[in-house]
C-alpha cells in the first residue's frame, strides 16, 4: 500500500472512532435520564423514604459524574479529530485539492493544538460549554429541583 491510501484508511478509522464515542456519549446521557427519572420516581414514590436534601444531593452527585464521564469521552473525540486534522493535511499536501476538509465539518473549532495538559483541560472544558451539550444538563438540574420541591 501506498502512503496515501493508508493515510485514507487511518481517516475512515478517525471518522470510526469519532463515530463511536458520539454514540457512547448519546449512551451515556440516555442512562443518566433513566436514571434520574428513576430516582424522582422513587422520591415521589412512598415506597422509599428519601428527603428532599438526600434526593436532591444523589440526582446531583450522579448528573455531575456523568458529566465527568462524557468530558472523558469528548476529550477521547477531540484527539480523533485532531488527528484527522494531521491526515487530512497529509493528503491534501500530496493532491492539489483545496475543498472543504471533512474534519472541518465536523468541528471547527476544535484544530487548537494543546501545548501542555493544562491547555487540553481547558479546551476540555470549553467545549464541554457549548448549548448542545449543557443545555441538557442546565434543564436536567432545573427538573431536580422541581422534583425535590414538589416532594417536599
Amino acid at each position: 500500500m501506498q502512503g496515501s491510501e493508508l493515510a485514507l484508511e487511518e481517516l475512515k478509522m478517525v471518522h470510526e472512532v469519532i463515530a463511536r464515542q458520539e454514540r457512547t456519549r448519546t449512551l451515556v446521557r440516555n442512562w443518566l435520564v433513566t436514571l434520574q427519572a428513576g430516582l424522582a420516581i422513587a422520591y415521589l414514590s412512598d415506597q422509599i423514604a428519601f428527603s428532599g436534601l438526600a434526593y436532591g444531593f444523589i440526582a446531583s452527585l450522579s448528573g455531575l459524574m456523568f458529566l465527568l464521564l462524557e468530558a472523558v469521552y469528548s476529550a477521547a473525540e477531540r484527539q480523533a479529530r485532531q488527528r484527522g486534522f494531521e491526515v487530512e493535511d497529509y493528503l491534501r499536501s500530496l493532491s492539489g485539492y483545496d475543498g472543504p476538509r471533512v474534519i472541518d465539518t465536523l468541528v471547527p473549532a476544535a484544530r487548537a493544538a494543546d501545548s501542555n495538559v493544562w491547555t487540553g483541560v481547558r479546551t476540555m472544558l470549553s467545549q464541554m460549554a457549548t448549548p448542545r451539550i449543557l443545555v441538557g444538563y442546565a434543564v436536567l438540574a432545573v427538573l431536580v429541583i422541581v422534583v425535590a420541591l414538589a416532594g417536599s
